[in-house]
């Protein structure tokens, strides 16, 4: 029941990367869904599998994880640490699904309290049956209670300035 409590997202698993369609619940915040083909082939696809599951869609997008940190697992909770200029920011986070499939591979986070902001976001990779893999992006964002409400202006911008860094993180 602690593991609960200290969610600040009402609802985990808003981001459905298993779903082909999104649901989007405007209530919950502001939904993003965005895509790119990355390439295709299946060189492409074994390597973008193996590094999106090894989180390589954030860590050359300016973000760091703790050294070792493991393939991504259901109820993982880890603090990735956005890097802007000097400062860090601490972000902590729980894996809400991951999924591996031989043409969908896809992990999505939920925030747990401390992040900047509210929300979930996932990361999904799809190979088309002609060999075209595509990166989907999926996010809800809302404003953090408290201080970081103040922030959230700022916080909608970097996401811009990240998911075009996301999509270009496993070409």
């Amino acid at each position: 029941m602690a593991r609960e409590r200290e969610r600040t997202w009402p609802a985990p698993g808003i981001t459905d990367p298993a779903r082909e369609e999104w649901s989007v619940r405007p209530e919950l915040g502001r939904a993003v869904t965005t895509s790119r083909v990355i390439g295709t082939g299946q060189e492409l696809w074994e390597r973008a599998s193996r590094d999106l599951l090894a989180w390589a869609v954030k860590t050359p997008s300016g973000f760091s994880l703790p050294p070792g940190t493991p393939v991504p697992a259901p109820g993982q909770r880890l603090t990735i640490i956005a890097r802007l200029g000097p400062l860090r920011v601490r972000e902590p986070a729980e894996v809400v699904d991951v999924l591996h499939r031989a043409d969908r591979v896809a992990l999505s986070y939920t925030t747990r309290r401390g992040h900047p902001v509210r929300g979930e976001e996932a990361f999904i990779l799809q190979r088309a049956p002609d060999g075209t893999v595509v990166l989907t992006l999926r996010s809800v964002t809302a404003a953090a209670p408290g201080w970081r409400r103040l922030l959230f202006p700022v916080a909608l911008l970097l996401q811009r300035v990240y998911r075009s860094r996301y999509l270009r993180a496993l070409r």
